[in-house]
């Protein structure tokens, strides 16, 4: 049995109240995978302090794919550069669920480092990270200034180019109606 029992929730929800970063550090080391989960959702919210980011960097290592997603999705909105690092790292984990996860997250987080990764995604041999690498290229176009010229190719040239036709459709529709960002 795990360090919080049965009662998982409660406990995470309480340490979530109290902001006990400490507390859901621990948890994220903890043998039970939906510990670990529910904690780095928690500390999704907690951000704003260093040793959060520290956690969450190191999480991207664990062997449950969806505390790994988790934690990809928290460090996407702290725009630290070690969490952009570890983000396009983790485009090259073995889970695709965990790439494309990633990929998305770097749309989110957007800036000059993120176009050249994930224009390499656009490759990965999985029809969802190839989404996921183009809906962020999408973001990050929408969101520069001069509509990011190499972001925007290389959406069309993914699309022309994809092999599964849902994954195609939906790479045009990105292409022509990009994400509303207002």
């Amino acid at each position: 049995m795990g360090l919080f029992g049965k009662s998982v929730r409660p406990t995470i929800e309480k340490m979530k109240k109290k902001r006990d970063v400490k507390g859901l550090i621990e948890a994220l080391g903890d043998e039970d995978g939906d510990v670990r989960i529910a904690a780095s959702m928690a500390l999704d919210q907690m951000n704003d302090d260093p040793r959060v980011k520290e956690a969450l960097v190191a999480a991207l290592k664990d062997e449950d794919w969806v505390v790994r997603a988790g934690a990809a999705v928290a460090l996407a909105t702290t725009r630290d550069p070690r969490a952009v690092e570890a983000l396009i790292a983790a485009l090259k984990y073995e889970d695709p669920g965990v790439r494309a996860r990633a990929a998305m997250c770097l749309g989110g987080v957007g800036g000059p480092s993120v176009a050249a990764p994930l224009i390499a995604a656009l490759k990965d041999e999985d029809p969802k990270v190839r989404f996921g690498a183009a809906l962020a290229l999408a973001t990050v176009a929408a969101y520069s200034a001069d509509g990011d010229a190499r972001a925007v190719a290389a959406v069309k040239h993914a699309a022309a180019v994809e092999d599964d036709p849902e994954m195609r459709a939906a790479m045009d529709r990105l292409r022509f109606t990009p994400p509303d960002v207002t």
